[in-house]
């Protein structure tokens, strides 16, 4: 019994010094990401799967996309602190604020597993206390999510560890067949029984702390409206528009939801393929004149 004892606290006790040791190295590589750009690179654009589809920024030299898809406010004030705080060369941000952000529901991107995984994998070693709070009602998911995270070697490495933060996607237009005629509304009603309801308090927030950084460093910041096919037939637009003018009245808004692209130009109903970013990012070069 003495020996089988011993032999537990000392399989206990290497346990233990492993996910220790591997918490310190995911921590210290996190911390000293290079996050450093070109010193031409001084505009962000800033947000969820409509930017990291819908801007190539392969096609200008003074702009970056750091868009990540389903990214929530929380995870895009986190990487704008780190962006800002180490390039002072930036002066102007587009961020997305487009329904999916502002709906009635929008925090349930923050608890959905596949989010999780994905966000919290790759942010929590930058959360103070009051954003782990978040989650504490899910903290044994939250903390199995952590230590799985630990075993992902190639995060360590700190280009990868950017490469997962945002950037482009290039969604090429030849497997797309994108048929207008045969969409259909999706009721926000079905959406919150599949997905469980949580509000809009945290996103509101953290878009809010956007906004006011942006003021304080005196940064230009547009809220953007990306395109969407027919953006009436999700989430309830009248709702988000009120609760925008309510809140976010205070920061210049770009509304290109009916922007008017091609079904060829559509990967689906809420993105633009790739030849749809390439017209669009051409007009945003020419309406701010920037290269």
């Amino acid at each position: 019994m003495k020996q089988y004892l011993k032999s537990f606290l000392f399989i206990s006790f290497l346990f233990t010094v492993l996910i220790f040791s591997l918490f310190l190295v995911r921590y210290y590589v996190a911390r000293h990401i290079n996050w450093s750009l070109s010193k031409e690179k001084h505009i962000l654009f800033m947000g969820a799967s409509h930017v990291c589809r819908g801007v190539d920024d392969s096609l200008t030299k003074e702009a970056i996309n750091l868009g990540s898809p389903s990214e929530r406010y929380l995870y895009t004030y986190i990487k704008l602190l780190h962006y800002v705080g180490n390039n002072p060369q930036v002066d102007t941000v587009f961020l997305q604020c487009s329904s999916t952000d502002l709906w009635q529901n929008t925090d349930y991107k923050y608890h959905a597993h596949n989010e999780q995984s994905f966000f919290i994998s790759s942010y929590w070693p930058f959360f103070n206390k009051e954003q782990w709070q978040i989650f504490k009602s899910e903290s044994k998911q939250i903390f199995s999510i952590v230590i799985a995270s630990l075993s992902k070697l190639a995060y360590f490495q700190s280009v990868s560890y950017i490469k997962l933060l945002g950037g482009y996607i290039n969604e090429s237009e030849d497997n797309v067949s994108f048929d207008a005629t045969k969409q259909t509304p999706q009721l926000e009603v079905d959406m919150i029984k599949d997905y469980g309801w949580y509000g809009y308090s945290v996103n509101y927030k953290y878009l809010r702390k956007i906004i006011d950084y942006c003021k304080v460093h005196h940064i230009k910041l547009y809220l953007m409206y990306y395109p969407v096919f027919k953006p009436e037939f999700y989430y309830d637009q009248t709702f988000c528009e009120n609760m925008r003018k309510k809140y976010f009245n205070d920061v210049e808004y770009l509304d290109y939801s009916h922007w008017a692209a091609t079904d060829d130009e559509r990967l689906d109903a809420h993105h633009l393929n790739h030849k749809g970013a390439v017209r669009f990012t051409e007009e945003l070069k020419k309406k701010f004149a920037f290269e």
